[in-house]
């Protein structure tokens, strides 16, 4: 649920979604950096400066990606989301 409710309210690609680490989410304001994408599951910085951007967030989605992050096992992986392509 979580994963459709950052895509829906911030209009990120995939790519963009699954490369995103906790450091993305910005502890000070609420704001996503995306400087990082997975296109074909290999992740790399975005192509070009205009894809290195900051995003706003709402209040509800800010303090759920918040608390996704403080519940992921410790070192379990440096991604928010891991994703299983079917």
């Amino acid at each position: 649920m979580l994963v459709f409710l950052t895509l829906y309210e911030t209009g990120m690609r995939i790519s963009e979604l699954v490369a995103l680490r906790p450091d993305d989410v910005l502890r000070d304001a609420p704001m996503l950096h995306v400087r990082r994408a997975a296109p074909k599951g290999v992740i790399f910085r975005t192509k070009t400066q205009a894809g290195n951007r900051k995003i706003p967030l709402g209040d509800i989605l800010y303090r759920r990606l918040k608390e996704h992050i403080i519940s992921l096992p410790p070192k379990s992986s440096e991604l928010i989301f891991i994703l299983v392509a079917w």
